[in-house]
């Protein structure tokens, strides 16, 4: 279930937009969109302004359907890719311990 929009806020992302047959064809399914809603966070969770992110591999293979993840990108409900990213904490949930608005996080996925 995707998070709840309640600011009306949008952000920018790189957005797949449709499930390609092979991975040499993703590129034609990408692209970067100015208007997706801003997500509200839950009590455990924050919110960072990305900096930098980038596609990996990983991303790539979700996309074709590849992976044991369940993902269905269309026109209509695009999936925001990117798990690899840098930025700054935005905000943070009331249960949120070690982080505060403003600090630099970096995040590459790993356990």
């Amino acid at each position: 279930m995707s998070p709840v929009n309640v600011s009306g806020a949008m952000m920018k992302s790189i957005i797949l937009t449709g499930k390609p047959e092979k991975r040499s064809d993703i590129t034609q399914f990408l692209s970067v969109s100015e208007s997706v809603p801003k997500p509200s966070i839950k009590a455990n969770e924050v919110l960072v302004r990305v900096k930098a992110s980038g596609l990996n591999i990983e991303d790539v293979i979700i996309g074709v359907g590849r992976m044991m993840v369940s993902i269905t990108a269309t026109k209509e409900a695009p999936v925001v890719l990117g798990q690899e990213f840098s930025g700054v904490v935005e905000e943070v949930g009331s249960n949120v311990k070690g982080l505060k608005q403003g600090d630099k996080v970096l995040d590459t996925n790993s356990d």
